[in-house]
């Protein structure tokens, strides 16, 4: 026999006019189940669309810098080279990368990838990093790839470090106010580059940093300040090897003034070329086109006020000349600059320009062109 199942009414017409009841646990879970399966199927649509491949272009720095540890220097560049790089990846990672720049930018800050040359380039050799091979090892760049950059390569220019001996000179506001100077260690260890050697002479001098004179009174002994080095010799840069600073004593003098002169540039030749002027008819041409009795420089010169009162009443105190040598005389389509020697009276000294120079030439005189003809003479009918 089958088990006894309860008989369902049939709906009759009293039941036309009232609502069909559900149970209250029924509805709930009905909706629970409901809204779950929204969650989830939302949630799914943004998964796949965090997970979908996208692209973005995006700016970054990078700079070249040499390995630790040797005495390879990157010459060029010597700034952080920004590159607009062509970045594939999650849409997720993607936006984690561009928060992560914004968010530096909003500091003020700019992160910097730091790519390193190789530790057995070579100076006279030409080399390239290819950016989005080493945007690659960028840890803030793991989970995309940098498919495309603009400048797709960083040219490099490498330079090594070399050990000299240099002579230490103390800088100071006022040079020509200092007396008995003395510096401990007079002579310093330092390291430039390679490439710059030959430019830096035979004895190389390297300066203190500028000490102020404005607080000691004339007659005043200083003794034993510290005082640090510069970083460059004659402009090129200079890394201390052993002291990064050394001890100076000097007794303070006088103030002195700085003021400007205009001095007549001479032409000084031996009496052989100025023969040999004559003799192949050469005549000196000036870059500016001016004649030579108005080649003048402005010279500033400082010293005590009593030297520079004397210079400026003597008209011959202050001479500048230039020699004239065989090499002179090569035909050239340039004005080759030439030194200037600038001679002051004692107590003065050349404060600018450092190196002057006038800029000339020797070319052959240009003969005079043939005569002009006369006008023709026309006649007129009757006469």
């Amino acid at each position: 026999m089958s088990p006894l199942r309860p008989k369902l009414r049939p709906l009759s017409a009293l039941d036309a006019g009232r609502p069909l009841h559900w149970g209250r646990a029924r509805v709930l879970l009905a909706l629970r189940t409901f809204a779950t399966v929204v969650v989830v199927t939302v949630l799914l649509w943004t998964w796949a669309d965090l997970e979908r491949e996208s692209y973005e272009n995006v700016t970054v720095a990078v700079k070249v810098v040499a390995p630790p540890g040797g005495d390879l220097r990157v010459v060029s560049p010597a700034e952080p080279v920004s590159v607009r790089v062509h970045l594939v990846g999650s849409r997720d990672r993607l936006n984690n990368f561009i928060h992560y720049l914004h968010d530096q930018a909003a500091a003020g800050q700019q992160d910097v990838y730091e790519v390193q040359a190789g530790a057995d380039w070579k100076p006279e050799a030409d080399y390239s990093i290819n950016v989005p091979d080493a945007l690659r090892q960028w840890d803030q760049l793991r989970g995309l790839n940098p498919s495309d950059a603009d400048p797709q390569t960083i040219p490099v220019k490498v330079d090594r470090w070399i050990q000299i001996d240099a002579k230490v000179e103390l800088a100071t506001s006022d040079s020509a106010a200092v007396r008995d100077v003395t510096i401990v260690p007079e002579r310093v260890k330092v390291r430039v580059p390679s490439s710059r050697r030959a430019a830096l002479g035979p004895s190389p001098v390297i300066r203190t940093q500028e000490v102020k004179l404005d607080g000691y009174t004339p007659g005043q002994e200083i003794r034993n300040r510290m005082v640090p080095l510069a970083n460059n010799i004659n402009g090129a840069p200079a890394l201390t090897a052993d002291a990064n600073e050394v001890s100076v004593s000097f007794r303070m003098g006088s103030r002195t003034e700085a003021k400007d002169f205009t001095a007549n540039v001479e032409i000084l030749a031996s009496p052989e070329l100025t023969e040999r002027m004559a003799r192949e008819g050469l005549m000196l041409e000036r870059q500016d086109g001016s004649p030579l009795g108005e080649w003048h420089l402005t010279l500033r010169v400082r010293g005590s006020r009593e030297a520079i009162q004397h210079a400026a009443t003597d008209p011959a105190a202050i001479r500048a000349f230039v020699r004239i040598t065989d090499s002179d005389f090569l035909q050239t389509a340039t004005f080759p600059a030439k030194p200037v020697t600038v001679v002051l009276p004692a107590g003065l000294e050349l404060e600018s320009p450092i190196s002057p120079t006038v800029s000339f030439r020797f070319v052959p005189q240009h003969p005079a062109g043939p005569p002009l003809p006369p006008p023709p003479v026309t006649s007129r009918p009757g006469m």
